[in-house]
């Protein structure tokens, strides 16, 4: 329940103390995204998204589960973030297609049940899930569009300069990509473009 309640708390604090230029000129966090595209004979089933939290959210997580303060999580403690991450976060990010606006052929897909896991590195938390189509993609006809962003808080998330996407399963057929941003799509106050991947497979 910490989790919770400390992110009302900070949201509530900064929208009554912040003025509105500011609001709508920073973020409230930063999320380095990567991607997995999983295939299964030559179709798209899966994509696994990587979420590298910035520092501060980071910090704000651990700290609402350290119970004994010493900025580090013993195994209850990870338990405990591990619930408190999937209950107030995934399932709210459920209720908006996990911020995942994935096309083919300019419609937008739906997805089921998703895959869960979290890793904490020097400090920095990266949540992974995974969404699962309900009907294989076959990117050979057409290529797949996605972009992942938060029109709730404004949490801006771009793609990893390094390692933005890779590919797994069988058979991913001679997959490219490329990434740009979405100019039809502005979110927060219509003044931010979420940048977007493109895949296509085949010749």
């Amino acid at each position: 329940m910490k989790i919770k309640y400390l992110l009302n708390l900070i949201l509530s604090v900064f929208f009554i103390f912040c003025p509105l230029y500011s609001v709508i000129s920073h973020p409230h966090g930063w999320i380095e995204n990567s991607v997995v595209f999983i295939f299964k004979e030559k179709q798209l089933i899966k994509i696994k998204t990587n979420w590298k939290l910035d520092e501060m959210n980071s910090m704000m997580l651990i700290k609402a589960v350290d119970s004994n303060g010493n900025d580090k999580l013993d195994e209850v403690e990870k338990k405990q973030l591990e619930w408190e991450i999937n209950k107030f976060i995934l399932e709210n990010m459920a209720n908006k297609n996990y911020y995942s606006y994935i096309k083919f052929d300019n419609i937008l897909l739906s997805f089921k049940s998703r895959e869960f896991g979290f890793t904490i590195d020097k400090g920095i938390i990266t949540i992974s899930f995974t969404v699962n189509f309900d009907k294989p993609v076959d990117l050979s006809l057409k290529p797949l569009s996605a972009s992942f962003y938060d029109e709730s808080y404004y949490y801006y998330v771009y793609f990893d300069e390094k390692n933005p996407a890779s590919f797994g399963g069988t058979s991913s057929n001679n997959c490219k990509y490329k990434i740009d941003e979405d100019l039809q799509n502005l979110y927060y106050y219509k003044t931010v473009p979420p940048q977007r991947i493109k895949l296509h497979c085949g010749e």
